[in-house]
This record gives C-alpha cells, structure tokens and sequence, in this order.
C-alpha cells in the first residue's frame, strides 16, 4: 500500500487542510494522516472524522459512522470508530461547502509529500537507533533552557524527529512516550520564552485530552513540571489551579498510585508563593505539610524550598537559621531526612545576598562547609549553587577586593571539580555563574579588573559550550571602567582586551547595542582625545546607526566619549538642545 505523511509548512484553514487530506485520499492512499491545531485526521485513528458542515467551518467530531469529509463525489476510506474497521464510502455535500474546498487552494510550497519513494528509503533500524540519541538530547535541553533562548524550539523539533519516525515506520516502539513529554514540559518550565507557562500547560491539556494512545497520558511529574512553570512566572494562583486539576484527575480515575499528589508537588507551591513575595502563604502550605502523614509529609526538599522563599523576604537569614534549628531538632527526634546538609547551608548563604555587608559572612560559611567536608563529611561537600550563592553576596560589596575574592571562589570551585576528573556534573562551572563573577568583577573598584575578568572569560570557554552576549558585555565592561590615569601601556593593554572581546562578539552575535555603547566608553576612558578616537567611535556608532541598533544607552555612550565635531557631523547638534535622532537608527534596538 502507499502511504503518504503530509506535513504543513504554513497555517492552514480547516478547509485548506481538508482539501489537501482529500487530494491525497482520492488517490487511493491506504494511510493518510494529517495533523491540523492538535488534531490527527487519519482513516486509522482511533479519533472519529470530522463532519464539515455549510454552517460550520470550524471542527467538530462525531462517533456516528455516516459521518464524512465533504468531497464533490468518488470513494474515501472512511474509519468506523464504533468498530475500529474501514469500508470505502460514497458521499456528496452542499454547494456551499464545495465552494469553500474549491477555493482553498494549497499550493506545492504549503504541503510536503512523502510518498512511496520516500517511504521506500525509510530505515527502521537507523530510525531505532536514533531514538536514545534524540531522548538524551531532549533530555539535555530541558536542563539547559534557563540560558538557551532557542531551547524550545530545539526541543520541539527533536519531538518532531520522534513523532514523524513513529508515523512513517508505525513502530510502537517509536511513539513518543511519556518521558519525552515530560522533558518537551520541562524545557518550557524553565525557558527564556514568556509564554512557555501556556505552552506547558497547552501540552498538559492535549495529555488530559487523549486516551493514552496517540498522545501519553499525563502522570504526577507532568503535573509538576507545570505547576514549577508557573511558579517560575511568580503566578502562585495558577500554580494552584494545576494542583487542582491533579487532584481531580487523581480522584477521577479511582486515586491510583502514579497520580497521587505529593510533597514533591506542594513543595513548588512553595516556591510560587516565595517568588511572588507571599511569605506567609508559602510558610502556611510547609506546616500542612509538616502536620501531614505518607506522601504528603514534608520531605528535605520540602526544608530547603521553605528557607529559600523567607530567606528572600523581611528578617531572611533570622528566619532560616530558626528553621535550621528547627530542623536539627526534628532530626534527633528520629526523622532522618531532616539532616541539615548542602542544600540547606546553600539557602542560608543565599539569604545573604541582599543584605550590604553580609559577603563576608556567606564567604566564612562556604569556608566552613569546606573544612567540614575536608574532614570527611561528604554531606557538606560545597556545589555550584554553593559558590553561586556566595557570589551573589558579593554583588553589592563592589570595595576593590570584592574582584579577587570571586575569583579565588571560582579557582577553589575549579578545582573541587578537577578532583573529581570532571565527573561530576554538580561541580562543573557553569555559565551563569561565570557570568555572574564577571559582573562582580566589572563593578568592583579594581584597577587589574580587566585581566581578571579576560581569566574568568577564558574559563567559560573552557567549560562552558561558548560565551553568551552578557559574558562579552561584562568582559567590555570590565575593561571600559578601568581607571589607570598615567599609565599609557597598561592602558593599551586593556583597550586590546576590549578590541579582541568586541571582535569575537561581532563575529558570534553580530551588533548588539549593549556591547557597541560599552566599546565606546572604553574608547572615552583609554584613548586620548584625539582624531584616531573620533574615527574608532564614528565606526562603531555608524555601524549601529546602520542596523538599526541605537538605543537611549549606546547613543548617551557616544555623545559622552566623542568630540563636538563629531557629534555635529553625525547627529547635526547636541542632545542638550533638543536634537532627535532618526527613528530608522533604533528600529531593531531593545
């Protein structure tokens, strides 16, 4: 039999779509399948026909057996739900919806068709042994897409690969299981995108929708996945409102293991309440935990997520030093998931981070976890949110040690990493923490920042996949502010740092304003006022006035570092007195 899987490039109208899936019936297909807005169109689907109506255009299932696709006459295959069979069926429809198909033409750019040829090339056997390559993969995204603003449309087109492999080959074995859409959920949980809380929650529903057949059905993690995606949006009530629909399904479905509602659940609960700053809301939720008993019972987590969300309000480190001893009070009364280890330190040291002159104090407690865990207690060993937290401490103590303090952090934490030959993953510099260094390192009054900031810049190199755009505009930053007054080598040695950073950036990411205005404070505080300057500026900014980059930042940068002759050839006058620049210069700027 031929089989043809067609596959829309374009947004389609329900009659496009029903047009084409009848083009290619009428040709004698035995398997045609099309999915239109979520709906799989297919003579083999469990799913009935959908009945398209003079007065409705819009889709609408029906379970009887009459039920057709419209066509001006001849023979199409037509799926019988009740009995799971197919029989050819004759059929007519009004003029009025004739017209409608007539009229909906698809053009060869709009459908792709795979037909026997295709079909005929399709290797099973490559397609199997792809499939653990693309699920580690997925896998992989979903824990990256908190710093990958293109996760999840890698994502999607690996679950596409999948799914397109299942239909082509009708391999079970192939169908996208439920450990694909949990990783699918998981990477919109933590995504740059912001509606990826709907798209979560737009796959959870889909899940709910189906049968388990076609689509997986949802089970406890998927629930969970969504509800941290709207805790990650500081949106508390519809975190909730996903619980409930957990609850409900639970109930519905006669309560069975693989629904039941958790700590794990109510702990991200906690965590949208905490990020939305309803401290007593989230304490409320960790009591009833407390109090309750089997799965619902507060587990370490449970400890950890509380600490952080009042550790970031009113009085935070007072609060999470109340809940440690608390904590190490229930544990030697015999609960013994409650013993304090890294996490819970890693909330104490966090809680510090917005208070002025607490760096030193999250800085001796690190110190301390060190000792413990040199001492043999592995339960203290520090990890990347360790060394994460400390930084951040440190983001408003910018004295001119603050910069080497990071960095020792960051070489300790190095080579805590190396001790273990780079296996372990949780001890792995990781982007944004290197960024974040970065930009301690740049506001810190430092003289040697830009050297230091170039060392914590190669280190991303090496262990992360590549240097994003914040990591070339705190390394542009870092040496735009260095201050170094008579001294015309060191200087020159640092306006090549910038030279070199901004080179790379414009080969990787092309213009960015950010970077662009940050050069040309670099220019302003390295170079001398002269010609040479001018030009330098003219060229960056020229550049950015080109594509359509220049915001309120970039253009303040080029007025404070260039000459007045400059100004008046570029922008015809001074802002001072009014002077607008054209629109056309900022139509792509941010």
């Amino acid at each position: 039999p031929k089989h043809r899987f067609i596959h829309t490039h374009t947004t389609m109208k329900w009659s496009q779509a029903l047009f084409a899936l009848l083009a290619v019936s009428n040709d004698q297909c035995s398997s045609v399948l099309m999915v239109v807005d979520g709906f799989v169109l297919t003579p083999r689907s469990a799913t009935p026909f959908v009945s398209l109506t003079s007065s409705n255009t819009s889709p609408s299932t029906s379970s009887s057996s009459s039920s057709l696709f419209p066509s001006s006459g001849g023979q199409i295959l037509h799926h019988e739900s009740c009995l799971g069979g197919r029989r050819p069926c004759t059929f007519s429809m009004s003029t009025t919806v004739q017209q409608q198909l007539e009229s909906a033409a698809v053009s060869d750019a709009d459908v792709e068709f795979f037909d026997e040829d295709d079909d005929d090339e399709f290797d099973l056997d490559a397609a199997r042994a792809q499939q653990p390559i693309l699920l580690a993969e997925l896998k992989k995204i979903s824990r990256t897409s908190r710093f990958d603003p293109k996760s999840t449309t890698k994502a999607q087109a690996i679950f596409d690969q999948m799914f397109e492999a299942y239909i082509r080959s009708e391999d079970s074995a192939l169908c996208p299981d439920i450990e694909v859409y949990n990783y699918l959920i998981e990477t919109h949980t933590y995504a740059l995108n912001e509606n990826s809380a709907e798209e979560a929650e737009r796959i959870l529903s889909k899940m709910e929708e189906g049968d388990g057949t076609l689509v997986a059905s949802p089970n406890l993690e998927t629930y969970t996945h969504v509800v941290d995606a709207w805790a990650m949006r500081r949106n508390p009530e519809k975190a909730m409102e996903i619980v409930e629909r957990l609850r409900a399904r639970w109930e519905s479905e006669g309560k069975p293991d693989e629904l039941e509602p958790n700590a794990g659940v109510y702990n991200k609960l906690i965590k949208a309440n905490g990020m939305a700053e309803r401290y007593d809301e989230a304490n409320d939720i960790f009591r009833m935990l407390l109090d309750s008993e089997g799965e619902m019972k507060a587990n370490y987590k449970s400890w950890v997520q509380i600490m952080k969300a009042l550790g970031a309000g009113p009085d935070g480190t007072e609060k999470v030093r109340s809940l440690m001893q608390e904590m190490r009070k229930a544990y030697r009364m015999g609960d013994d998931d409650y013993l304090p280890r890294t996490d819970v330190y890693n909330a104490l040291i966090r809680s510090f981070a917005g208070q002025k002159e607490a760096a030193l104090d999250a800085e001796a407690m690190l110190y301390e976890m060190l000792a413990q865990y040199r001492e043999g207690n592995d339960d203290m060993m520090p990890n990347s949110d360790t060394f994460m937290s400390t930084v951040l401490a440190f983001k408003k103590h910018n004295d001119a040690g603050a910069s080497a303090k990071v960095e020792t952090l960051i070489q300790i934490h190095e080579g805590l990493y190396q001790q273990t030959g780079g296996k372990d993953e949780s001890l792995r510099p990781t982007l944004r923490l290197l960024n974040t260094v970065l930009g301690v390192i740049a506001a810190s009054k430092d003289n040697k920042k830009a050297t230091r900031a170039k060392r914590i810049f190669d280190k991303i190199k090496k262990y992360c996949d590549e240097p994003d755009s914040l990591s070339f505009y705190f390394l542009l930053k870092a040496c735009a502010n260095t201050r170094a007054s008579g001294d015309e080598e060191f200087k020159m040695r640092t306006f090549q740092i910038a030279v070199d950073a901004l080179k790379e950036a414009r080969d990787v990411f092309g213009s960015d304003s950010a970077c662009f205005g940050m050069f040309i404070r670099a220019c302003g505080n390295l170079m001398p006022l002269n010609r040479k300057r001018d030009n330098l500026i003219k060229s960056i900014f020229t550049r950015g006035c080109a594509d359509g980059i220049v915001n309120d930042f970039l253009l303040n940068e080029f007025v404070r570092a260039s000459s007045e002759e400059l100004q008046l050839a570029i922008l015809g006058g001074f802002l001072e007195d009014g002077v607008r620049i054209p629109e056309e210069w900022g139509r792509n700027a941010s």
